[in-house]
Order: structure tokens, then sequence, then C-alpha cells
């Protein structure tokens, strides 16, 4: 009787130490790993909500994901935001700003209520936020300032089209090229562990 008390003690210890929890969203499937170069880059860089609003401000990122295709979007620093969306004949002016949630990050924006999401079928007018974690990913390049004036209002003769075309390509469609001073994104120089 005590063998098998002490055999099913152990089996249930056992049991036990295998029903870990397991990871029950996106951001826990994908980041649960703490020596990821990715989750260390966000935490460095944009663990807080004052850190993730330095990190954007002043600078023009591009962004892609296969509903919207390739945007690109100046963050000014007094948290004005400037969209070059696939189609736009001019940039889109919103407001941006940066919340520490209970338990993540998020970046905020509200677009003007003529402003329409065609992909979420969505009008603008109210602040949507998302977590810096979903929208740090989908950042492909970051360059310093506003080299394309999209503060400005009018677009480059370039058309952004649904497809991932980098600062590069768009430099080259340009009738006269402009300096740009790149700067780090999580997929670019962030530090390997």
């Amino acid at each position: 009787m005590k063998r098998f008390l002490a055999l099913s003690l152990a089996l249930g210890f056992m049991y036990l130490a295998g029903c870990t929890e397991q990871p029950t969203s996106a951001h826990d499937k994908y980041f649960d790993n703490k020596n990821s170069r990715y989750f260390y880059y966000l935490q460095q860089n944009m663990g807080t909500a004052k850190s993730a609003q330095n990190y954007l401000s002043g600078s023009t990122i591009r962004t892609f994901d296969p509903y919207h295709g390739t945007q690109i979007e100046y963050h000014a620093p007094d948290g004005r935001a400037y969209l070059w969306y696939p189609g736009n004949k001019a940039a889109v002016r919103s407001f941006w700003e940066t919340r520490d949630n209970v338990s993540e990050v998020e970046i905020c924006y509200k677009y003007p209520s003529k402003s329409y999401n065609p992909v979420t079928k969505e009008h603008g007018g109210a602040w949507k936020c998302r977590p810096m974690y979903i929208f740090a990913a989908q950042i492909r390049e970051r360059v310093s300032g506003d080299p394309f004036d999209l503060a400005r209002g009018a677009l480059p003769s370039v058309t952004l089209k649904k497809d991932d075309r980098s600062f590069a390509w768009i430099n080259t469609q340009l009738r006269t090229p402009i300096d740009l001073t790149y700067l780090d994104t999580p997929w670019s120089k962030a530090p390997s562990q």
C-alpha cells in the first residue's frame, strides 16, 4: 500500500510539473523566450510609453503587412503624424501617442473622422490603440526626420502599392534622390543575446 501511495504521489507531482502554463496569446507564443533578440530590443527601446515615444518621435517609419501593404509615417515630436498610404493622393494627418496599459505599452492614433480604413472598414475620429509589440513587428525601416516632407501634406511622385517597397527603392523612383539617415529597428540592429 505504501508503494502504491508513493507511486501515486510521484506520478501526481510529475503530472503537475508537466502542467506548466502554456502560451495563450500571440504575444506569449512568439515572445515567451526572454533571450529573443526581438523581445530584448522591445524591452530596451519600447518597454515603457516614454521610451516608445522617444523611439518614434522625430522619425519616419516604413511598415509592411499583407493587408495594407507598404505604409510610411512620420511621427512628429508634437504628437502629430503624417501617413503615406497606398493609393492616397495626400498624406493623412493624425495624432499619435504611446500609453502604458496594465500589461503592455500601446501605440495609439487618432485619424480624421473623414478618413477610412479599407482593411478594417472603419472611419477615423476616435483614438485606436494596439499593442506596441504588434506594431513594432511590422516596422521594416526607420529614418531620421521627415525626409519625404509628409508634414507638408503632399506626397512624393511615387505610387505605393500593396507590395513591400523599401526606402531605397522609393529613393530610386524620385527625380532627385534624398539623403536618408537610417536608424535601428527591431529587425536591423537588435543586439544579439
